[in-house]
């Protein structure tokens, strides 16, 4: 996703552009689908699953909700190259975050060497 907002701000809107843009966003979309709906399963049981994907996925659906009138607005009061920054900006801290619970996970997951040498 970080990709699509990059190369559309940076390359322009011509016809090829938007087509590769809405390629690469709905392979990013697509990519998130799956994550979302695998994630809790990776770091909690199964019995556990329905309640931590739930309190995953609220606040990621409030954030689905209100961010169409928070773009529109964006739209309306600075310009599109904006919108597209602050999309670029949030879709990379998206992947920032995931790498850091994808690492605190592989962490929680390997024996402490500490505690494997005494």
């Amino acid at each position: 996703m970080v990709i699509s907002f990059v190369l559309l701000l940076v390359a322009g809107a011509s016809t090829v552009q938007l087509v590769i843009f809405t390629l690469l966003f709905s392979f990013g979309g697509g990519v998130m689908a799956v994550a979302r709906a695998l994630l809790p399963l990776a770091l909690f049981s199964p019995a556990e699953y329905g309640l931590h994907s739930a309190r995953l996925g609220l606040p990621q659906n409030l954030a689905n909700a209100i961010a169409p009138v928070v773009f529109t607005a964006i739209l309306d009061h600075a310009s599109a190259p904006i919108a597209l920054t602050v999309c670029a900006v949030l879709a990379a801290l998206a992947l920032a975050l995931i790498m850091a619970l994808g690492l605190l996970v592989r962490r929680a997951a390997t024996p402490d060497r500490a505690a494997a040498i005494a």
